[in-house]
């Protein structure tokens, strides 16, 4: 009654649906990505501020979402904002980097640095191609209080700038 044309035919579309049914059925699921070492850095979250005879500076982070935490910091002199950079640690591929954009500097591109070193509360990171900073890092001091400093070689020499922030809650209410 069938011929062996037709047989062959609805042979191979059973298992064709077989396959696709086994393929979509399976129990095993797409790997979730680990974000935990990012989320290490949580700690950054929250309104900074720092104080200096010159002006202040204020830093904000928020998490964004799984892979990004979004930040906006501000150098503010005699009431007029004189730096104003955004803020990203991204976690891409496993590695994290910490891209700041300056419009006024590099052309208004981002630059990114490296995570190179983490534990508790406190971290680095690096782009040695970078003209000046080479490095930037924060550093916990408790619940209420940072430092941020920035780091590398400038004219020949080697030059670090210190930011020591407190939370702005705890600032406004001192």
């Amino acid at each position: 009654m069938f011929t062996n044309r037709y047989k062959t035919w609805a042979f191979k579309g059973i298992l064709v649906l077989l396959g696709a049914h086994f393929f979509s059925c399976s129990s095993e699921q797409e790997p979730k990505l680990d974000y935990s070492e990012l989320n290490r850095l949580s700690w950054l979250c929250g309104d900074w501020q720092a104080t200096s005879e010159e002006g202040y500076s204020v830093e904000h982070w928020e998490k964004a979402n799984d892979s990004t935490f979004l930040g906006l910091s501000m150098w503010i002199v005699d009431e007029d904002t004189s730096i104003e950079e955004s803020l990203q640690l991204i976690q891409r591929n496993g590695v994290i980097y910490y891209i700041p954009t300056v419009p006024d500097q590099n052309e208004g591109a981002p630059v990114s640095f490296t995570l190179t070193g983490s534990q508790n509360s406190a971290c680095v990171f690096e782009n040695a191609t970078h003209d000046f900073p080479q490095q930037i890092s924060y550093s916990s001091i408790g619940q209420d209080s940072l430092v941020a400093e920035i780091s590398g070689i400038r004219n020949g020499k080697l030059h670090s700038v210190q930011f020591r922030m407190r939370n702005q809650m705890n600032y406004m209410s001192n």
